[in-house]
Protein backbone atom coordinates (compact mmCIF):
# COMPACT_ATOMS: atom_id res chain seq x y z
CA UNK A 1 0.00 0.00 0.00
CA UNK A 2 1.42 3.14 -0.86
CA UNK A 3 -1.42 5.56 -1.07
CA UNK A 4 -1.03 6.80 -4.25
CA UNK A 5 2.67 7.99 -3.80
CA UNK A 6 4.28 7.73 -7.11
CA UNK A 7 7.87 8.55 -6.10
CA UNK A 8 9.78 11.61 -4.00
CA UNK A 9 9.39 14.17 -6.45
CA UNK A 10 12.08 16.63 -5.11
CA UNK A 11 13.70 17.46 -1.77
CA UNK A 12 13.31 21.15 -0.46
CA UNK A 13 16.42 22.92 1.22
CA UNK A 14 16.14 25.84 3.63
CA UNK A 15 18.84 28.81 2.44
CA UNK A 16 19.02 32.30 3.17
CA UNK A 17 18.98 34.01 -0.63
CA UNK A 18 17.80 31.38 -2.68
CA UNK A 19 18.74 34.14 -5.27
CA UNK A 20 22.22 33.84 -4.86
CA UNK A 21 22.19 29.95 -4.27
CA UNK A 22 20.43 29.66 -7.61
CA UNK A 23 23.66 32.11 -9.11
CA UNK A 24 26.34 29.55 -6.88
CA UNK A 25 24.57 26.41 -8.78
CA UNK A 26 25.09 28.20 -12.16
CA UNK A 27 28.65 28.16 -11.75
CA UNK A 28 28.75 24.68 -11.55
CA UNK A 29 27.20 24.19 -14.51
CA UNK A 30 23.46 23.80 -13.51
CA UNK A 31 20.59 25.33 -14.66
CA UNK A 32 18.50 27.00 -12.54
CA UNK A 33 15.06 28.31 -12.60
CA UNK A 34 14.77 31.83 -11.93
CA UNK A 35 13.75 33.46 -8.66
CA UNK A 36 9.78 32.79 -7.99
CA UNK A 37 8.13 34.11 -5.17
CA UNK A 38 5.69 33.30 -3.40
CA UNK A 39 3.85 36.19 -1.88
CA UNK A 40 0.99 34.85 -0.18
CA UNK A 41 2.57 32.36 1.86
CA UNK A 42 6.07 34.71 2.66
CA UNK A 43 8.34 32.69 0.75
CA UNK A 44 10.63 32.58 -2.56
CA UNK A 45 12.29 29.41 -4.60
CA UNK A 46 14.56 28.68 -7.41
CA UNK A 47 14.75 25.34 -8.58
CA UNK A 48 17.11 23.20 -10.32
CA UNK A 49 15.44 20.80 -12.12
CA UNK A 50 15.70 17.21 -13.77
CA UNK A 51 14.10 14.53 -16.25
CA UNK A 52 11.85 12.37 -13.99
CA UNK A 53 12.34 8.76 -14.24
CA UNK A 54 8.76 8.09 -12.96
CA UNK A 55 6.16 9.69 -15.20
CA UNK A 56 3.71 11.82 -13.31
CA UNK A 57 6.23 13.53 -10.91
CA UNK A 58 8.68 16.26 -11.44
CA UNK A 59 12.22 15.76 -10.16
CA UNK A 60 14.18 18.71 -8.94
CA UNK A 61 16.01 20.46 -6.19
CA UNK A 62 13.84 23.59 -4.06
CA UNK A 63 16.13 26.19 -2.73
CA UNK A 64 13.76 27.80 -0.75
CA UNK A 65 14.15 31.09 1.80
CA UNK A 66 12.05 33.36 4.19
CA UNK A 67 11.18 36.58 1.86
CA UNK A 68 8.00 37.77 4.62
CA UNK A 69 8.16 36.28 8.23
CA UNK A 70 4.94 37.78 8.89
CA UNK A 71 3.39 35.39 5.84
CA UNK A 72 4.80 32.81 6.64
CA UNK A 73 1.98 29.53 7.15
CA UNK A 74 2.23 28.66 10.93
CA UNK A 75 2.84 24.82 9.89
CA UNK A 76 5.72 26.10 7.32
CA UNK A 77 6.98 28.01 9.96
CA UNK A 78 8.78 25.51 12.03
CA UNK A 79 10.64 23.92 9.03
CA UNK A 80 12.05 27.06 7.66
CA UNK A 81 13.16 28.95 10.94
CA UNK A 82 16.46 28.21 12.51
CA UNK A 83 19.02 26.17 10.88
CA UNK A 84 19.11 25.81 7.08
CA UNK A 85 19.65 22.69 4.33
CA UNK A 86 18.00 19.79 3.25
CA UNK A 87 14.58 20.23 5.54
CA UNK A 88 11.74 17.81 4.08
CA UNK A 89 10.79 15.84 1.37
CA UNK A 90 7.93 16.19 -1.21
CA UNK A 91 5.95 13.03 -2.28
CA UNK A 92 3.88 13.22 -5.03
CA UNK A 93 0.91 11.85 -6.91
CA UNK A 94 -2.27 12.32 -8.78
CA UNK A 95 -4.82 12.91 -6.55
CA UNK A 96 -3.65 14.80 -3.12
CA UNK A 97 -6.74 15.08 -1.74
CA UNK A 98 -7.34 11.70 -1.93
CA UNK A 99 -3.68 10.21 -0.98
CA UNK A 100 -3.93 13.13 2.38
CA UNK A 101 -7.14 11.05 3.12
CA UNK A 102 -5.55 7.82 2.78
CA UNK A 103 -2.42 9.05 4.61
CA UNK A 104 -4.56 10.43 7.52
CA UNK A 105 -6.36 7.08 7.92
CA UNK A 106 -2.65 5.61 8.74
CA UNK A 107 -2.17 7.73 10.91
CA UNK A 108 0.06 10.58 8.84
CA UNK A 109 -0.91 14.07 10.36
CA UNK A 110 -0.91 15.96 7.06
CA UNK A 111 -3.41 18.80 6.28
CA UNK A 112 -5.45 19.38 3.40
CA UNK A 113 -4.17 20.22 0.60
CA UNK A 114 -3.93 23.92 -0.37
CA UNK A 115 -4.53 25.62 -3.53
CA UNK A 116 -0.90 27.24 -4.90
CA UNK A 117 -1.03 29.36 -8.13
CA UNK A 118 1.62 31.62 -9.20
CA UNK A 119 3.72 33.02 -12.08
CA UNK A 120 7.66 32.12 -13.89
CA UNK A 121 9.11 34.30 -16.05
CA UNK A 122 11.60 32.79 -17.77
CA UNK A 123 14.78 34.59 -19.29
CA UNK A 124 13.26 34.42 -22.57
CA UNK A 125 10.81 36.27 -21.28
CA UNK A 126 7.93 33.25 -21.62
CA UNK A 127 5.59 32.94 -18.34
CA UNK A 128 4.64 29.71 -17.07
CA UNK A 129 1.47 29.93 -15.13
CA UNK A 130 2.07 27.28 -12.36
CA UNK A 131 -0.81 25.36 -10.38
CA UNK A 132 0.00 23.04 -7.93
CA UNK A 133 -1.73 21.43 -4.91
CA UNK A 134 0.77 20.93 -1.55
CA UNK A 135 -0.32 19.86 2.07
CA UNK A 136 2.06 21.62 4.27
CA UNK A 137 5.27 19.49 5.57
CA UNK A 138 4.32 17.16 9.19
CA UNK A 139 7.23 15.74 11.57
CA UNK A 140 8.39 12.22 11.14
CA UNK A 141 12.01 11.29 10.83
CA UNK A 142 12.33 13.19 7.71
CA UNK A 143 9.84 15.39 7.99
CA UNK A 144 7.46 15.04 4.17
CA UNK A 145 4.25 16.55 2.45
CA UNK A 146 2.82 15.89 -0.42
CA UNK A 147 2.26 17.79 -3.95
CA UNK A 148 -0.29 17.11 -6.77
CA UNK A 149 0.51 18.91 -9.85
CA UNK A 150 -2.04 21.06 -12.07
CA UNK A 151 0.76 21.85 -14.43
CA UNK A 152 3.29 19.60 -14.53
CA UNK A 153 4.28 20.66 -18.08
CA UNK A 154 6.45 23.59 -16.76
CA UNK A 155 8.54 21.30 -14.70
CA UNK A 156 9.04 19.74 -17.65
CA UNK A 157 9.90 22.60 -19.64
CA UNK A 158 13.38 22.01 -21.78
CA UNK A 159 14.96 24.80 -21.02
CA UNK A 160 15.31 24.19 -17.61
CA UNK A 161 16.39 20.37 -18.14
CA UNK A 162 19.52 21.01 -19.94
CA UNK A 163 22.35 21.53 -17.72
CA UNK A 164 26.43 22.36 -18.80
CA UNK A 165 27.67 19.72 -16.81
CA UNK A 166 25.62 16.83 -18.14
CA UNK A 167 23.34 16.05 -15.42
CA UNK A 168 19.85 14.14 -16.13
CA UNK A 169 18.10 13.05 -12.99
CA UNK A 170 18.26 13.54 -9.23
CA UNK A 171 18.87 9.90 -8.11
CA UNK A 172 19.17 9.80 -4.82
CA UNK A 173 19.24 11.49 -1.42
CA UNK A 174 21.97 11.35 1.07
CA UNK A 175 20.66 10.44 4.59
CA UNK A 176 23.14 9.82 7.71
CA UNK A 177 21.47 8.44 10.60
CA UNK A 178 22.06 7.40 14.13
CA UNK A 179 19.06 4.79 13.99
CA UNK A 180 19.09 3.18 10.15
CA UNK A 181 17.12 0.70 11.30
CA UNK A 182 14.24 2.73 12.67
CA UNK A 183 14.23 5.24 9.24
CA UNK A 184 14.35 2.28 6.56
CA UNK A 185 11.27 0.55 8.25
CA UNK A 186 9.72 3.95 8.92
CA UNK A 187 9.95 4.95 5.02
CA UNK A 188 9.50 0.90 4.16
CA UNK A 189 5.89 1.28 6.28
CA UNK A 190 5.36 4.43 4.35
CA UNK A 191 6.18 3.65 0.99
CA UNK A 192 4.79 -0.10 1.17
CA UNK A 193 8.14 -0.99 -0.52
CA UNK A 194 11.01 -3.04 1.05
CA UNK A 195 14.67 -1.54 1.19
CA UNK A 196 17.42 -2.46 -0.67
CA UNK A 197 20.58 -3.59 0.41
CA UNK A 198 23.55 -2.10 -1.24
CA UNK A 199 26.26 -3.82 1.19
CA UNK A 200 28.81 -2.32 3.31
CA UNK A 201 26.35 -1.00 5.92
CA UNK A 202 24.56 0.99 3.08
CA UNK A 203 20.46 0.23 2.22
CA UNK A 204 18.06 2.42 0.35
CA UNK A 205 14.12 3.05 0.18
CA UNK A 206 11.94 4.68 -1.82
CA UNK A 207 8.30 4.42 -3.77
CA UNK A 208 9.68 4.06 -6.73
CA UNK A 209 12.89 5.59 -8.47
CA UNK A 210 14.31 8.48 -5.97
CA UNK A 211 16.12 6.33 -3.50
CA UNK A 212 16.70 7.68 0.01
CA UNK A 213 19.79 6.36 0.70
CA UNK A 214 20.88 5.37 4.21
CA UNK A 215 23.71 4.86 6.26
CA UNK A 216 25.64 5.67 9.64
CA UNK A 217 28.63 8.34 9.24
CA UNK A 218 31.53 5.37 9.40
CA UNK A 219 29.42 3.64 6.73
CA UNK A 220 28.90 6.79 4.59
CA UNK A 221 33.06 7.54 5.44
CA UNK A 222 33.90 4.20 3.53
CA UNK A 223 31.33 4.71 0.67
CA UNK A 224 32.16 8.32 -0.04
CA UNK A 225 35.89 8.10 1.04
CA UNK A 226 35.11 11.66 3.23
CA UNK A 227 34.37 12.55 6.39
CA UNK A 228 31.23 13.77 6.82
CA UNK A 229 30.71 17.40 8.62
CA UNK A 230 29.44 17.73 12.55
CA UNK A 231 25.92 16.68 13.21
CA UNK A 232 22.64 18.52 13.44
CA UNK A 233 20.83 17.68 16.76
CA UNK A 234 18.59 15.42 14.98
CA UNK A 235 19.36 11.77 14.61
CA UNK A 236 18.68 11.41 10.93
CA UNK A 237 19.88 14.34 8.34
CA UNK A 238 19.40 14.16 4.44
CA UNK A 239 23.48 15.84 3.64
CA UNK A 240 23.57 15.47 -0.18
CA UNK A 241 22.48 14.80 -3.49
CA UNK A 242 23.22 12.04 -6.04
CA UNK A 243 22.49 13.27 -9.51
CA UNK A 244 22.77 10.96 -12.58
CA UNK A 245 24.93 12.29 -16.17
CA UNK A 246 25.03 11.39 -19.13
CA UNK A 247 28.64 10.65 -19.62
CA UNK A 248 30.87 10.54 -16.11
CA UNK A 249 33.75 10.83 -17.90
CA UNK A 250 32.43 14.28 -19.91
CA UNK A 251 31.22 15.67 -16.65
CA UNK A 252 34.71 15.58 -14.95
CA UNK A 253 36.21 17.28 -17.41
CA UNK A 254 33.48 19.77 -17.26
CA UNK A 255 34.46 20.41 -13.38
CA UNK A 256 38.02 20.45 -14.45
CA UNK A 257 38.11 23.06 -17.02
CA UNK A 258 36.04 25.01 -14.86
CA UNK A 259 37.66 24.57 -11.42
CA UNK A 260 35.39 22.49 -9.44
CA UNK A 261 37.31 20.01 -7.29
CA UNK A 262 35.88 16.56 -6.51
CA UNK A 263 36.92 13.31 -5.74
CA UNK A 264 36.03 9.79 -7.26
CA UNK A 265 34.23 7.37 -4.71
CA UNK A 266 32.21 4.35 -4.58
CA UNK A 267 29.04 6.02 -5.63
CA UNK A 268 30.70 8.39 -8.47
CA UNK A 269 32.24 11.65 -8.50
CA UNK A 270 31.57 13.54 -4.93
CA UNK A 271 32.05 17.26 -5.07
CA UNK A 272 31.25 19.60 -2.18
CA UNK A 273 28.02 21.94 -3.48
CA UNK A 274 29.21 25.56 -2.95
CA UNK A 275 25.71 26.53 -1.77
CA UNK A 276 26.66 24.63 2.07
CA UNK A 277 23.44 23.92 2.82
CA UNK A 278 23.37 21.66 0.08
CA UNK A 279 26.08 19.83 1.23
CA UNK A 280 27.51 16.77 -1.02
CA UNK A 281 26.45 16.35 -4.78
CA UNK A 282 27.89 12.94 -6.19
CA UNK A 283 27.25 12.49 -9.61
CA UNK A 284 27.14 9.18 -11.90
CA UNK A 285 26.12 7.68 -14.95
Amino acid sequence: MNDGILDIDHVTCVVADPDAAGRQLQALGFSVAPLSVMATAGVANRLVLFEPATVGVANFIELMGIVDRERLPATLLPHLEGERGHRWLVLSGPDAAASVAALRQRGYGLGEPLPIRRELRLESGEVLRIAFDVAMPIEAPLPFNFCQYRTLEHYLHPSLLRHANGARSLTGLLCRSQQPEALLGYFETLFGRPRREHGDGLASVSPAALELLVATDAAWHDWLATALPAQRLHPHQVFGCRIRVDDLAATAAWFAAHGVAGHACRLGLAVAAPVAELGLLVFHQ
